[in-house]
């Protein structure tokens, strides 16, 4: 395989490098360890543990299990309504 421009090519891979070995963390470390939500790593890691991905999707079932009763207040053995007769 050719490269069209070795030179190109070996400037984005040292940029790439750089970035992968947190040159620029480093060199501009940052006052706080948060987001712009304010939120801190800590707190990322237990949002996207496990457990916490389990108890949520327990809590959307159950929001769904609730809609659907909300929802369907009639049983299916009423039946539709049937207009009266003349």
């Amino acid at each position: 395989m050719q490269i069209a421009d070795p030179e190109k090519c070996d400037q984005m891979y040292e940029s790439l490098a750089r970035i992968n070995g947190n040159v620029y963390r480093q060199r501009f470390p940052r006052v706080r360890d948060t987001s712009f939500t304010g939120v801190t790593a800590e707190e990322c890691r237990v949002l996207l543990s496990g457990s916490m991905q389990q108890s949520m999707d327990e809590e959307k079932k159950g929001l769904w299990k609730s809609l659907m009763e909300r929802f369907s207040s009639k049983s299916p053995e009423d039946g539709p309504e049937k207009a009266p007769e003349k």
